[in-house]
């Protein structure tokens, strides 16, 4: 009987020394998992550090970008102030190309102030005033022709630079001067002294023509040679003395 009992306490202490191998067993594989945990939790650690450089790399290229776009920002305005500041100096040597001499404003002038008067430039005949009183002035003319388109006869006194026009009743309703201080007057002259044109056409002459009212009763005429646009005569007209009430011809408006 004292056999079989030491036989069960030698088991059980085997036992136990089994339990506790197997305990010592399980410390060592849950220290190596709290190993392995550490491990995973290290490598989470540098892959967190190494998104976190990412980012950083990430926000510094970002960063570098947004500062490239304020580079070409600034380059577009610093180019558009430069293109700005070309168009004022385009327009400046615009406006200094449209600016008359002394001379032309007063020719100019002179025609203004003679038109209102219903006479051209360097010229005593008035609109309205029969063609018998410039024959007996001038001489006989060099040349007549009636022109239908015109409504009238005119009178060509090439010595003089006049060409005169008139109704049946000889009364004068156009006085053309061909001065020759026209020649130094162009088209942009005359838009500036007078301001946009009431009236404008082109002629199978190769002319561009364009027309004032000046007061009530007259008007005036410029005729441009259509390539180079300089003056080549200019007219006071009286449209009123072109009509033919007799025909129901109410007369020429230009």
């Amino acid at each position: 009987m004292s056999t079989i009992v030491l036989t069960g306490c030698n088991n059980n202490q085997n036992a136990n020394e089994k339990n506790g191998n197997n305990d010592k067993l399980t410390d060592n594989n849950n220290s190596s998992s709290d190993k392995k945990d550490k491990t995973v939790y290290n490598n989470n650690q540098n892959a967190n550090e190494k998104n976190g450089n990412n980012d950083k790399l990430t926000d510094n290229n970002n960063s570098s970008s947004d500062k490239k776009d304020k580079t070409v920002y600034n380059n577009n305005q610093n180019a558009n102030e430069k293109n700005r500041n070309n168009y004022k100096l385009t327009d400046n040597n615009s406006s200094s190309d449209k600016k008359m001499t002394t001379s032309e404003t007063k020719i100019l002038s002179n025609i203004k102030n003679s038109a209102n008067e219903g006479k051209v430039i360097n010229s005593g005949f008035r609109l309205g005033d029969t063609i018998g009183t410039v024959i007996d002035s001038l001489g006989e003319p060099s040349e007549r022709k009636y022109v239908k388109s015109a409504k009238g006869d005119y009178f060509t006194f090439s010595k003089n630079n006049i060409v005169i026009g008139c109704n049946k009743g000889e009364e004068i309703f156009e006085v053309r001067s061909f001065d020759k201080e026209l020649n130094t007057v162009t088209f942009d002259d005359v838009q500036s002294f007078f301001g946009k044109p009431d009236y404008k056409t082109n002629t199978k002459f190769n002319e561009k023509i364009i027309g004032y009212q000046i007061n009530k009763k007259f008007k005036i005429l410029f005729v441009f040679d259509d390539k180079s646009l300089n003056l080549k005569h200019y007219s006071v007209l009286y449209p009123k003395l072109t009509s033919n009430s007799m025909l129901g011809d109410l007369g020429r408006e230009w």
